[in-house]
Protein backbone atom coordinates (compact mmCIF):
# COMPACT_ATOMS: atom_id res chain seq x y z
CA UNK A 1 0.00 0.00 0.00
CA UNK A 2 3.17 2.43 0.11
CA UNK A 3 3.91 2.91 -3.03
CA UNK A 4 0.10 3.36 -3.89
CA UNK A 5 -0.01 6.51 -1.48
CA UNK A 6 3.48 7.72 -2.44
CA UNK A 7 2.37 7.58 -5.78
CA UNK A 8 -0.97 9.85 -5.53
CA UNK A 9 1.03 12.29 -3.16
CA UNK A 10 3.76 12.25 -6.06
CA UNK A 11 1.38 13.12 -8.51
CA UNK A 12 -1.28 15.58 -6.62
CA UNK A 13 0.74 18.69 -7.93
CA UNK A 14 0.72 17.10 -11.50
CA UNK A 15 -0.88 19.93 -13.79
CA UNK A 16 -4.60 19.24 -14.84
CA UNK A 17 -4.33 18.50 -18.26
CA UNK A 18 -2.33 15.48 -17.18
CA UNK A 19 -4.94 14.12 -14.54
CA UNK A 20 -6.18 11.88 -17.46
CA UNK A 21 -3.00 10.86 -18.94
CA UNK A 22 0.10 9.82 -17.19
CA UNK A 23 -1.38 10.90 -13.80
CA UNK A 24 -4.04 7.83 -14.34
CA UNK A 25 -1.60 5.57 -15.75
CA UNK A 26 0.42 6.13 -12.86
CA UNK A 27 -2.01 5.64 -10.09
CA UNK A 28 -3.59 2.61 -12.10
CA UNK A 29 -0.34 0.87 -12.01
CA UNK A 30 0.78 2.07 -8.30
CA UNK A 31 -2.58 0.66 -6.77
CA UNK A 32 -2.54 -2.84 -8.72
CA UNK A 33 0.63 -3.45 -7.14
CA UNK A 34 -0.81 -4.36 -3.90
CA UNK A 35 -4.14 -5.67 -5.28
CA UNK A 36 -2.41 -8.16 -7.18
CA UNK A 37 -0.33 -9.58 -4.05
CA UNK A 38 -3.16 -9.50 -1.65
CA UNK A 39 -5.04 -11.10 -4.47
CA UNK A 40 -2.10 -13.86 -4.84
CA UNK A 41 -2.25 -14.01 -0.94
CA UNK A 42 -6.13 -15.10 -1.02
CA UNK A 43 -5.54 -17.77 -3.64
CA UNK A 44 -2.96 -19.05 -1.53
CA UNK A 45 -5.77 -19.77 1.78
CA UNK A 46 -7.58 -20.98 -0.92
CA UNK A 47 -6.58 -24.42 -1.56
CA UNK A 48 -8.59 -25.31 -4.85
CA UNK A 49 -7.04 -22.17 -6.79
CA UNK A 50 -2.83 -23.18 -6.05
CA UNK A 51 -1.48 -22.31 -9.34
CA UNK A 52 -2.80 -19.22 -9.52
CA UNK A 53 -1.11 -18.03 -6.93
CA UNK A 54 1.80 -17.43 -8.82
CA UNK A 55 -0.26 -15.54 -11.86
CA UNK A 56 -1.25 -12.81 -9.06
CA UNK A 57 2.96 -12.35 -8.31
CA UNK A 58 3.78 -11.67 -12.49
CA UNK A 59 1.25 -9.63 -12.63
CA UNK A 60 2.17 -7.30 -10.14
CA UNK A 61 5.49 -7.58 -11.37
CA UNK A 62 4.93 -6.33 -14.62
CA UNK A 63 2.42 -3.71 -13.03
CA UNK A 64 5.60 -2.77 -11.13
CA UNK A 65 7.76 -2.64 -14.32
CA UNK A 66 5.01 -0.40 -15.88
CA UNK A 67 5.18 1.98 -12.95
CA UNK A 68 8.98 2.24 -13.19
CA UNK A 69 8.17 3.37 -16.97
CA UNK A 70 6.15 5.79 -16.16
CA UNK A 71 7.95 7.00 -13.63
CA UNK A 72 10.90 7.50 -15.63
CA UNK A 73 8.63 9.24 -18.48
CA UNK A 74 7.81 11.74 -15.94
CA UNK A 75 11.03 12.20 -15.00
CA UNK A 76 12.29 12.41 -19.02
CA UNK A 77 9.71 14.78 -19.47
CA UNK A 78 10.23 17.62 -16.46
Amino acid sequence: MDIAEQIYAFTRPFPREELYGLTSQLRRAASSIPANIAEGEWKELDKRISPSSFDSSRIAMRSRNILTTLLAIEVWRA
